[in-house]
């Protein structure tokens, strides 16, 4: 968890210094050092505790290179250190131990538990088939949602610094640009999303090209919202994350709760889940413009420079 965190923080520096390709070597190296010696320590029979290792080793190889290449920077900081200075800049940054950490362990609980709550209601199978879906279609797609999400972090960054009031224009091309990207998959699984995965998986696999069909608003809808909702980040909109991941926890807890008490068919409650989960990416989407104008109106008096997308 230490280098989970220490690799974050250098990510988080290198987007600002506009280093992407130091981000995507540390994510490669990453993956590829916790691959290796997680198979390597399971080979010479160390099981669970080789898994430990290999992890913690391979988070460490990800992050040595951008360490190297920031650790001048934090040098001159060390050499400089002020306790007065470190409380204030502290201070100045409360919104994220104090709204980011909660937000973070309710989003992941969120995320984590619509799996188990469909195999208690229908049974292991249909959890398969479901969980197979959203590795099939999130996986390819990650790469991109990544890496436009971390250039839009970074120029988001200078525009919110040098240029407040084009903020606007930026989230709104870039949203634009990422819907019409994401479309093309989203329409794909709507109309052939049975066939698709019969040809990919075989046919004992047709119900998860059903549920990819169901799912696949959800899917466009998380494609547009995950990557600008950086913008919780950078203009400090951490407390309005909170309340909406709160929402988002109570909304799937009823979807199921009304799911067993109405005894839905699976594929009906997988629909509704799919509604009442693309309609909070939506009022997502509408808080992020709610920070945006918030910052635009608190910054409105700043000279505005070029801001590319």
């Amino acid at each position: 968890m230490f280098f989970v965190g220490v690799f974050t923080a250098l990510r988080y520096w290198c987007l600002r210094e506009e280093r992407f390709g130091q981000v995507s070597q540390g994510v490669v190296v990453q993956s590829a050092g916790r691959a290796l010696f997680q198979a390597a320590c399971g080979g010479l029979g160390f099981h669970s505790a080789g898994l430990l290792f290999g992890e913690t080793l391979g988070r460490c190889l990800g992050m040595s290179r951008m360490f190297r290449n920031a650790w001048p920077v934090l040098r001159g900081y060390l050499a400089t250190f002020s306790r007065r200075e470190f409380m204030r800049v502290l201070w100045r940054h409360r919104k994220f131990p104090l709204y980011s950490l909660p937000s973070s362990f309710l989003d992941a609980l969120t995320m984590g538990l619509s799996v188990p709550l469909l195999i208690r209601l229908y049974g292991a199978s249909i959890g398969g088939h479901y969980s197979l879906v959203w590795r099939a279609v999130t996986v390819p797609s990650v790469v991109v949602t990544v890496a436009i999400a971390d250039t839009f972090h970074s120029r988001l960054a200078a525009c919110a610094r040098e240029a407040p009031a084009q903020v606007m224009g930026l989230f709104q091309r870039t949203s634009l640009g990422l819907l019409l990207l994401g479309s093309i998959p989203a329409i794909t699984l709507w109309f052939w999303g049975g066939p698709l995965f019969r040809l990919v998986f075989g046919a004992q696999w047709a119900l998860s090209g059903a549920i990819a069909a169901l799912v696949a608003p959800w899917y466009l809808s998380e494609f547009v919202v995950t990557p600008v909702s950086r913008v919780v980040l950078v203009l400090s909109g951490q407390e309005m994350k909170l309340i909406w991941d709160v929402l988002s926890l109570a909304s799937l807890l009823t979807v199921f709760f009304v799911a067993q008490w109405r005894l839905m068919a699976p594929l009906q409650t997988i629909r509704v889940l799919t509604l009442v989960n693309t309609t909070l990416r939506v009022v997502y989407y509408v808080i992020l413009i709610r920070i945006i104008t918030r910052f635009r109106r608190t910054h409105s008096a700043q000279p505005e420079a070029a801001c590319l997308p």
